[in-house]
């Protein structure tokens, strides 16, 4: 039969000491006698007992764990971030917990803190993510690392993608094989990580001369049914598509909306690349395997994951520095889905 677990109240009884005492022997141990540490200590050993982080946080004390809150942990680009995370924070002797915030963003976060985690990570890409005033009451205690965008009102050290300068490197390849009209599918709202993207892309194709106009823009809310949203989207590509000044070339800022694309385009009858180009931005693990090959921005979830630790752990050692922003690069990768445009 399995043997129960001994509580610090428990164990204290046993040894015949406070639970205090039992909490200093393990955290700050020149502070009891050795006497009693010797006797605190070979006891334990004998009964099996090892204090309870949770319960060691009751004295003020670490617990070794960070809270990680990320939108999703089952897609290659988070899964990478969390995989990258765990490993170094493991390496500094901290216990990595993951929560991803699909159903309840709030929930998740508010039990992270009962925790009493020593320092969180945020995901905040997740434009419904909302914090709740009691729990940025009690965040001021904590070091956080915003990832993939900032949170206003969150006062943060940051690890993000160069969103900016990927939307400029697709805008410039395409430019390089000779489109000059562009079309474009994008996703979210005031804080959505989409929009530098577009900028970047609308800069690259400004400075070439070529042209975007909003009417072949489309845009997927974070607002109403799944499902709506993106039949919506699918129906107003087909007509960007089958426009007669129709885009040659279509940038999508995730990879997931340039499925929609494909899906348009082959409704229509149009083929990728010869008919139109499509770039997404991403490099998700189903990019390599659609029909054609989806050109893509590539990011570096294991560099960003890793700096996000890294920041963090520097934040615990040095509570009082400045406040750090980490921009992780990102790379064209060309695959089947663009080619030079042909004059007709």
């Amino acid at each position: 039969m399995a043997q129960s677990y001994i509580s610090m109240r428990s164990f204290a009884k046993m040894a015949g000491v406070s639970v205090a005492t039992v909490s200093h022997v393990y955290s700050n141990p020149d502070s009891v006698s050795k006497a009693t540490a010797k006797r605190v200590l070979e006891l334990a050993e004998t009964v099996g007992f090892s204090p309870n982080a949770v319960a060691k946080a009751a004295f003020g004390e670490s617990t070794q764990s960070i809270g990680i809150l990320l939108p999703s942990l089952s897609d290659s680009y988070f899964g990478g971030i969390a995989r990258a995370i765990q490993k170094r924070l493991i390496q500094a002797d901290y216990l990595p917990i993951f929560i991803d915030s699909v159903d309840s963003s709030e929930d998740s976060l508010s039990r992270l803190l009962k925790h009493k985690v020593d320092a969180l990570v945020i995901g905040c890409s997740d434009e419904n993510l909302n914090i709740p005033k009691i729990c940025r009451n009690q965040m001021t205690r904590l070091p956080i690392v915003a990832i993939e965008q900032m949170r206003p009102g969150v006062c943060s050290d940051s690890v993000l993608n160069d969103d900016y300068d990927g939307g400029f490197q697709a805008g410039k390849h395409l430019i390089s094989l000779g489109h000059r009209r562009f079309g474009a599918c994008t996703y979210g709202e005031e804080r959505s990580n989409c929009i530098p993207r577009i900028i970047g892309f609308r800069d690259a194709i400004r400075h070439s001369g070529g042209t975007l106009e909003d009417r072949f823009i489309t845009h997927l809310t974070i607002h109403g049914a799944e499902n709506d949203g993106d039949r919506k989207m699918r129906k107003e590509l087909e007509k960007i598509l089958s426009a007669s000044d129709a885009p040659t070339a279509i940038f999508a800022t995730t990879d997931y909306l340039a499925l929609h694309v494909y899906d348009a385009a082959k409704k229509i009858g149009l083929r990728i690349p010869e008919d139109v180009s499509v770039v997404g931005f991403g490099d998700l693990q189903f990019s390599p395997y659609v029909n054609p090959p989806l050109t893509t921005i590539r990011q570096n979830p294991a560099l960003i994951g890793t700096k996000t630790a890294e920041l963090l752990l520097k934040r615990l050692k040095h509570p009082d520095r400045n406040m750090e922003n980490i921009c992780v690069p990102v790379a064209l990768l060309v695959r089947g889905s663009t080619k030079e445009r042909t004059i007709k």
